[in-house]
């Protein structure tokens, strides 16, 4: 079923946005875009089209859908005459059901649809649902009392859904879609003022427009030359919530940015300027059993100049420096991942012992490196005289913590037990790495393509990096879950243009990028039969970059496990 003649470069431009924003914020999960069919005044059924990447159509992904299961989700739906179709009911109905059906991946369905031909159809976007749990969620009440999460994430995949129906209900095939990539920063910050502005009041009924400009002009504000720091607490003057010390006789509003920032100086950790309603209403402290119930205070952290955070119930949400929005850093301190990646590399190894030191070498203060290597013995040897190898001994966390004030790392086996300190790391450069990174970074990955110490050519070490500015690390990069019908897929594709009368040396090119994108995931049996496939190209293009990318050839990675496929 074709929707559209266009459908296919609409659904990879708002691919590739999405992408881009997401990652500009600092998530790197997968993200999908989709296209919704519903057929106009008809009982019939719903399509989702997906398309990963190349333009090339996908295909159908849950089949068809009845609207039965539709009505039995939104009582509006079944009220309604089909010609009467309620937009926002069925785009609540659709997100409900396909994340019901899925549970790899988080689905997003777009408010509002566009009709094309004999359907209505609805851009939506899903992203991985192992990513996006990882991403840190605002809780905000309903007035009926119900709990709503939200994150800078889900409101900046909000914005890019209505830009793209936007795009599509007034000109589907123009060049406007493109924007998604093209202006991405000025989506995230419409995106942060959305999420800022519900963090400072939900109901919207006194939050301001701008509150994240508003934020960020306080912050840049000196006041007799110092940088401002401290934190606003929102809260409501509750007895119950709140201690509050000072209450001024007229509240200032957030918008008065010098009144704001001289009140500042007596904002502490402990002792907070009290912001309701848009409002700074005096000064005091939250007390301990606001933090115990479901609905926690958010506050608002002043850092320095320049620079401010968001956060509820003791985590981070957001973080701004110089007007310019990411995910807080410490949500890179991913728990899960560094255990998923000792558990891949490191079979055997006491993952809480090794947890234990990795959380305790957090507390830095000027960045560190915590090496975890099957063969830490061997390699506290091999390092010196760039390590102090010291015997084999248990650390405690203040010890760790010590540690890390000297430069170079700090060496244990996978049981915690210390091999090495003041580890400087090793290895060849070969175009991997990050150019914007300094060396704390770019020598682990160095080393770690380079070691190659198990006998199954697998670097069995994990190296988490702490950077000085607050951003963790945890080295190997650990492979997405993906879809083994689409690397298939992609397997199929490139064998059919290779072994084509006449080769569509283009299509090959494409289909040769697409495969070496997704090379970890390919098994031996695969790597062979490309190999030998592209071996039976006799044509060879006269550019000689494409003539030495068709000369690749394909090599299994033993780290790859058949548990790393979704399905």
């Amino acid at each position: 079923m074709e929707i559209w003649e266009g459908e296919n470069r609409f659904r990879y431009h708002l691919e590739a946005g999405a992408q881009g924003a997401l990652g500009a914020i600092g998530f790197e999960g997968e993200v999908r875009a989709a296209l919704i069919a519903l057929p106009l005044g008809s009982a019939g059924a719903v399509a989702v089209f997906e398309g990963k990447g190349a333009l090339e159509k996908r295909g159908v992904t849950f089949g068809f859908i009845d609207f039965r299961e539709l009505e039995s989700l939104d009582d509006r739906i079944a009220n309604q005459k089909s010609e009467e179709r309620p937009d926002s009911a069925f785009s609540c109905a659709l997100d409900k059901l396909l994340n019901r059906r899925s549970s790899s991946w988080r689905y997003f369905v777009a408010p509002q649809s566009a009709a094309m031909g004999d359907s209505c159809v609805y851009p939506a976007l899903a992203v991985a649902s192992a990513d996006f749990g990882r991403v840190p969620q605002l809780v905000n009440a309903t007035s009926s009392g119900s709990l709503v999460h939200s994150s800078l994430a889900s409101h900046l995949i909000w914005q890019i859904l209505y830009r793209s129906w936007l795009h599509l209900a007034s000109d589907p095939d123009g060049p406007g879609i493109i924007s998604l990539t093209t202006q991405k920063f000025e989506i995230i910050r419409t995106a942060t003022a959305a999420f800022v502005a519900k963090s400072l009041d939900f109901s919207g009924l006194h939050s301001k427009r701008d509150s994240d400009m508003m934020l960020s002009a306080i912050s840049a504000l000196p006041y007799e030359g110092r940088a401002g720091r401290g934190v606003v607490a929102v809260v409501p003057p509750d007895p119950d919530k709140v201690l509050v010390r000072l209450r001024l006789e007229a509240p200032v509003p957030i918008e008065r940015l010098p009144a704001v920032r001289k009140l500042m100086e007596v904002a502490t950790e402990e002792t907070n300027l009290l912001l309701h309603h848009a409002e700074i209403y005096g000064i005091g402290e939250v007390l301990p059993s606001a933090h115990k119930l479901e609905l926690a205070p958010a506050y608002i952290k002043f850092e320095d100049r320049g620079a401010w955070t968001l956060a509820q119930g003791g985590r981070k949400l957001l973080k701004v420096k110089d007007g310019t929005s990411q995910l807080p850093s410490e949500a890179e301190f991913d728990e899960i991942g560094i255990v998923n990646r000792i558990l891949w590399l490191l079979p055997g190894a006491d993952v809480d012992a090794l947890l234990r030191l990795a959380r305790a070498a957090r507390r830095n203060r000027h960045g560190a490196m915590l090496i975890i290597s099957a063969d830490a013995a061997e390699e506290a040897q091999r390092l010196a005289p760039q390590a102090w190898p010291v015997r084999p001994a248990e650390i405690s966390d203040t010890m760790m913590a010590q540690l890390t004030e000297m430069d170079g790392g700090v060496l244990v086996d996978p049981q915690g037990r210390c091999h090495a300190i003041g580890v400087i790391l090793d290895g060849t450069a070969a175009g991997e790495g990050d150019s914007g990174r300094g060396s704390r970074f770019n020598n682990p990955v160095r080393y770690l393509g380079t070691r190659r110490t198990s006998t199954n050519g697998v670097p069995n070490a994990v190296v988490i990096v702490y950077s000085s500015d607050g951003v963790v690390d945890a080295l190997p990069q650990y492979p997405s879950l993906k879809e083994r019908a689409l690397v298939e897929h992609l397997v199929t594709q490139l064998i059919y243009h290779a072994e084509a009368a006449v080769p569509d040396l283009s299509g090959l090119l494409v289909a040769l990028k697409h495969l070496r994108a997704n090379q970890f995931y390919l098994s031996p049996v695969q790597c062979a039969v490309l190999n030998e496939a592209l071996d039976q190209i006799v044509l060879l293009p006269t550019d000689p970059v494409d003539q030495e990318a068709l000369l690749y050839r394909f090599e299994a990675d033993p780290r790859m496990k058949d548990d790393l496929f979704l399905r």
